[in-house]
């Protein structure tokens, strides 16, 4: 076959249709890249394919210069003449048809009479986007509404999956716009992989972050078998935006993804509160401790959300370099722990203040000293506070088999710290049974205790639901106690289940000293049946009780905004106890 030229066009023309062309039996001797629209029948620029178009060309080989009787013009959004830059392609001439018949509306929206050099000129406007290259020709870049703005960049999609095809092993691909509103708009690569292949995220990756800027890069990739096909033989895009919606994450699990890390969950409650919040503002389903925060599609707004999320829910300032340097979950949980003090054993300094008055709190039933520091942080003291985190946090199999036993073990490093009294202690919930149970131990060794807070505990809370409730399922009846948060996949779950049984078998001690309560103002419905006014406390102690209706309810009141109240009231019973003792002293 002697095939002397070969005119394409309808589709943007890649090398590599080029050189499959060159290659074959039947190549041409010249290839023609024509375009032209319909309006513009039958071809209005052309282009002769030249070696240099193989070899250099990365995006589409070029459309060329207009054919005579046709003229082009480059606009920007203003309607003005950009040469040199990127623009919408429209074109005038007496290959140009001057409308559509009998469709008056839709004529007026695509011809337009525009003024150059004092001259009316009428243009058909294409929708395509080009620019003239250094030597006068035009490229094709795309659609015009292919072209999106992100975080106040505008980006040619077709320019970022010419990037993406042209990686090793990928068949096919395509890059779509997605909105949400905590991520704002984001690009996702959906790609198509040749038979026995594989592509690794990462290198894919570093690959598209050599040839475009990191604004233009997706967010997501996702690998498929095989690319949907509409019906006119293109990339059905629209199945392409229903995909992302079943698979939110950077790359699915089949066969041809080669997993760059060990899928390793959240080991420790800190890394869960970091895992669940990047969960939230990339709207992920599940989060791995080795995941970056960038490379999920996390950007440089989104970063200022994560410093705002992590501040509201531990209550610690982050710098921005900290989250640029530690990205993953694992290291800016490290980060985060790292700037809290020094545990000693299970004691964790939450504040530096005068060494001569010390606060001492015990964790509620979650077990992490964490979840007080939204109340450290608001309290008006000039105190040293320190807060005990169960154990098992860290791993230590130290079993306690009662209540008894666990109060020794925090009353042995109170004293380490502090060896005599007066005292000052708090403790929240299933804490607050085990301040008890210190400060029975602290007067049986003759000590003092001056502040006594309770929040939100419940003094008989084994006597009440025994006598009142069947107990068949123990550990059913038990998971109604945990915190809403708590799953059976926490590493903590289980220990938080032991701690529940053994204060079910614990049976409160008579004190002497006097207690304040510091009470939710809403109960949850599972405390109603052992809700009172004291919350039984007053068959605790031989003094008096003082009663302070806080904020929030059991799981609130330590949360911002409703911590203030807690913290202004606790701050002013604590100071009131300092001073009685001053004057009585």
């Amino acid at each position: 076959m002697n095939l002397k030229y070969l005119l394409i066009g309808g589709e943007a023309l890649n090398k590599t249709i080029v050189m499959n062309l060159y290659r074959s039996s039947y190549a041409p001797k010249n290839i023609i890249n024509a375009y032209g629209p319909t309006e513009g029948t039958v071809f209005s620029l052309m282009h002769r394919v030249t070696e240099t178009d193989i070899m250099e060309t990365i995006a589409s080989i070029p459309i060329g210069l207009p054919i005579t009787g046709t003229q082009c013009y480059l606009l920007d959004n203003d309607k003005r003449v950009v040469p040199g830059e990127i623009g919408e392609l429209c074109l005038s001439g007496e290959c140009v048809a001057k409308g559509y018949f009998k469709m008056p509306q839709v004529t007026s929206e695509k011809f337009r009479t525009y003024t150059f050099n004092n001259k009316a000129i009428q243009l058909y406007q294409t929708g395509d986007l080009v620019r003239e290259l250094a030597n006068g020709e035009i490229e094709y870049l795309g659609r015009k509404d292919n072209q999106v703005k992100i975080r106040g960049y505008r980006i040619e999609l077709n320019e970022v999956e010419a990037c993406l095809q042209e990686f090793p092993n990928i068949a096919h691909a395509s890059v779509l716009k997605h909105q949400s509103v905590p991520r704002g708009k984001y690009l996702i690569g959906y790609f198509s992989i040749k038979a026995g292949h594989f592509v690794k995220i990462s290198e894919l990756r570093s690959f598209m972050k050599k040839r475009l800027p990191e604004y233009m890069l997706p967010s997501f990739f996702i690998s498929m078998d095989i690319m949907p096909i509409n019906f006119s033989g293109k990339i059905d895009k629209d199945v392409l935006a229903k995909l992302h919606l079943q698979n939110r994450n950077s790359c699915n699990n089949s066969n041809s993804i080669e997993l760059e890390v060990e899928r390793i969950l959240p080991r420790n409650k800190c890394e869960v509160v970091v895992a669940q919040i990047f969960t939230r503002l990339l709207e992920l389903a599940e989060v791995f401790i080795d995941d970056d925060f960038f490379n999920l599609g996390g950007h440089s707004l989104l970063v200022l959300e994560l410093l705002a999320e992590i501040n509201r829910e531990l209550s610690i300032q982050v710098k921005l370099s900290d989250i640029l340097k530690h990205r993953t979950v694992r290291d800016i949980a490290k980060c985060l722990t790292d700037q809290l003090e020094t545990k000693v054993n299970n004691l964790v300094r939450l504040k530096n203040g005068n060494s001569l008055f010390k606060l001492f709190l015990f964790h509620p039933i979650g077990g992490t000293a964490f979840c007080y520091m939204p109340l450290v942080k608001n309290l008006q003291i000039n105190y040293s506070i320190y807060a005990f985190q169960d154990p098992a946090i860290d791993g230590d199999k130290t079993k306690f088999n009662s209540i008894e036993e666990l109060a020794k073990c925090y009353l042995r490093e109170i004293q380490a710290i502090q060896p005599h009294g007066p005292y000052n202690l708090m403790g929240s919930s299933f804490g607050a049974t085990v301040m008890v149970e210190v400060i029975h131990q602290l007067e049986a060794q003759g000590e003092e205790v001056k502040v006594a807070a309770v929040v939100d505990g419940f003094a008989c809370f084994a006597l009440h639901k025994i006598q009142q409730v069947g107990i068949t399922n123990l550990e059913e009846y038990l998971q109604e106690y945990l915190p809403r948060t708590a799953k059976k996949i926490d590493p903590f779950y289980d220990v938080m289940l032991e701690r529940l049984k053994i204060l079910l078998q614990y049976k409160t001690p008579k004190i002497n000293t006097a207690l304040a309560l510091f009470k939710a103002k809403e109960v949850l419905p599972k405390f109603r049946l052992i809700d009172s006014k004291y919350n039984s406390w007053e068959k605790v102690t031989n003094s008096p009780i003082l009663l302070y209706k806080v904020d929030g309810n059991h799981e609130t009141m330590l949360l911002e905004p409703q911590v203030q109240d807690l913290s202004a009231q606790l701050s002013d019973y604590i100071l009131s106890t300092e001073e009685m003792l001053q004057a009585t002293g």
